[in-house]
C-alpha cells in the first residue's frame, strides 16, 4: 500500500516537498506532475516504508502522482504555502 502523507509547494523557495510510506520499503518511488505525467524526482527511502523528496520546481504542479516501482500508485493534490 501507497500512500502520500504530505505534498506542499513553496511559492517562495519555489521548493516542492512530498513524503509517502509504503507498505514495502524496498520499493523504488518516483514523483511525477499528475496532469502531464512529467517526472519530478525520485524519493528518497529513509527506511522503515517513510520517503521523502524535496526539489526545486518552477511552479505548483497541483497534483502529484507518487509510483511504486514494484506497482501500486497514489495521488494528492499539493497544498501551497
Amino acid at each position: 500500500i501507497l500512500t502520500v502523507t504530505r505534498a506542499e509547494y513553496s511559492s517562495g523557495s519555489r521548493e516542492l516537498r512530498i513524503e509517502a510510506t509504503s507498505t514495502n520499503s524496498s520499493a523504488v518511488l518516483r514523483v511525477y506532475v499528475t496532469s502531464t505525467n512529467q517526472l519530478i524526482g525520485t524519493l528518497s527511502n529513509n527506511g522503515g516504508g517513510r520517503y521523502e523528496g524535496r526539489y526545486t520546481w518552477s511552479s505548483n504542479p497541483q497534483n502529484v502522482t507518487v509510483r511504486s516501482s514494484l506497482g501500486g500508485s497514489a495521488s494528492s493534490n499539493v497544498d501551497a504555502n
